[in-house]
């Protein structure tokens, strides 16, 4: 790896299937439902930005040769050298994870200086879901809260018997589906529970 004129490596322009980093590659196979799909990045179509953060974007896409339709969040490695560890963990949690109440990581994949995290779509945010109900004057009833904070729990009681901590809960870290499904994502800064 080339090294820049203060001594630390410097990141290139990648223009091939590389493993970097974290052994990712252009393409991965994942199951979903009973089929096999082997998803290949220059296959995923841009159908709308869904939201930005402070490490990347997430768009809605399309796979063209199957037709299924993902969250891809494009973090760029090149730009921000200090995301490394949290997108390593976020892979590294999320495809581990299989709960109702968790959002599914399928994979992630590295092209042209990004990684790509292929994940489950979900409708919406409980933040931005919880604007649209207040502007409109209106409030969730009891029982709908609690159903949230049902299946918020469950998630963490999920990583917990996986013994990782979210450290990051917050409305817009809580997705929904218009079936009424609630699931945790996002897990870059989450932590190893350590023995106590």
């Amino acid at each position: 790896m080339p090294v820049s004129n203060v001594g630390v490596p410097c990141l290139q322009p990648v223009r091939e299937c590389v493993l970097f980093p974290l052994g990712l590659k252009e393409e991965a196979k994942i199951l979903l439902g009973s089929e096999n799909i082997t998803i290949h990045a220059k296959d995923l179509r841009k159908v709308v930005h869904l939201g930005s953060g402070y490490y990347g974007r997430v768009e809605k896409m399309i796979h063209t040769p199957s037709s299924h339709v993902f969250a891809v969040k494009h973090i760029s490695v090149h730009l921000n050298y200090l995301s490394r560890p949290l997108i390593s963990r976020e892979l590294a949690v999320g495809t581990r994870c299989n709960h109702r109440s968790v959002v599914t990581c399928y994979c992630g994949l590295f092209c042209d200086g990004d990684v790509l995290i292929v994940m489950e779509l979900m409708d919406t945010s409980l933040d931005k879901l919880l604007k649209k109900v207040y502007n409109r004057g209106c409030i969730f009833p009891a029982d709908v809260l609690a159903y949230i904070v049902l299946s918020v729990v469950e998630a963490l009681e999920y990583l917990h018997r996986l013994e990782v901590i979210h450290r990051d809960v917050k409305p817009s870290n809580m997705l929904a589906d218009c079936h009424g499904r609630v699931k945790v994502c996002d897990f870059g800064i989450s932590a190893d529970l350590e023995n106590s």
